[in-house]
């Protein structure tokens, strides 16, 4: 979004020589070599980074629903891979035993309660500063992302084949998020990216909107008892209208009367103007 934050360098790293043992030790803890190929390491610190900073678009500091669904999910992949127990959990125990009395459910949660995981929810993890328990460490990966970037533009030899065929490890990590993640050009989907609800949560407050507005605007169609009605409704109206109209002009003309009849104190004329009038209204 326009104005939003964005990831940037640590000013105090900025003539970092590539060859720094420090910042060696960090990439190769991060990434790994596949078919001669530097690789981010799938839900490492790196992965995270770019999955969940580099590519966020809700506002740094609201919660992200949508990153924390993803985190979720990723470490209950992790758990399904890592033995009998994660297979446990997520397969019907001999088929009759479904999802172990709920206990998916129960992980889920204690998932979704893991400070580190409401840090990279709200965006805690990527901020520059002490603040962010993995700054030590993020402000080398930040250098690792920014070269690579840049040599992917000017197609360094470190990111380029014998074929001169790309080999960016962040724009690999990047594509795959993407890919687990597509991104929803719908009004919703758009919604839900950049304020950090779910879709089916953005859905529901369209469809809310689009309630109210209805509820608004609506304007019920005629029944055959409102036409017979009309006519019936324009008399009684005109009648109600009327009566009102000629009460007060009687009661002005009274009043007209009485100022005369002060006027001319002590006349036979005024008391017989007031009787000629009442006797009228009978």
């Amino acid at each position: 979004m326009y104005g939003s934050d964005i990831s940037a360098s640590d000013p105090s790293l900025k003539n970092l020589d590539e060859s720094d043992p420090t910042y060696q030790s960090i990439i190769k803890k991060y990434t790994a070599k596949k078919d001669n190929k530097i690789q981010v390491i799938e839900a490492s610190l790196l992965d995270n980074k770019i999955r969940y900073c580099d590519n966020r678009e809700s506002p740094f500091g609201v919660f992200d629903q949508n990153i924390m669904d993803d985190l979720i999910q990723k470490k209950e992949k992790a758990l399904e891979n890592s033995g009998i127990f994660g297979k446990i959990i997520h397969q019907n125990l001999f088929g009759f035993v479904p999802d172990l009395l709920g206990l998916k459910d129960g992980i889920e949660k204690l998932i979704a309660a893991d400070p580190d995981a409401q840090a990279w929810a709200s965006g805690k993890n990527c901020v520059m500063g002490e603040s962010n328990p993995h700054w030590k460490e993020m402000r080398y990966l930040q250098k690792f992302v920014e070269r690579n970037r840049i040599c992917t533009q000017t197609k360094c030899e470190d990111n380029t084949d014998s074929a001169g065929n790309l080999q960016d490890p962040v724009l690999a990590a990047t594509t795959r998020y993407r890919q687990e993640n597509p991104i929803d050009n719908s009004t919703s989907g758009q919604l839900a990216r950049f304020s950090g609800l779910r879709k089916t949560d953005a859905q529901f407050v369209l469809a809310t909107i689009n309630y109210y507005n209805y509820l608004a605007e609506h304007r019920p169609p005629e029944t055959l008892a409102d036409i017979l009605m009309k006519p019936v409704k324009a008399f009684v109206t005109g009648e109600s209208l009327y009566r009102s109209t000629l009460a007060s002009q009687i009661t002005q003309l009274k009043q007209d009367i009485n100022a005369k009849s002060n006027q001319e104190k002590g006349t036979k004329y005024s008391l017989d103007y007031k009787f000629r009038f009442q006797t009228s209204l009978v």
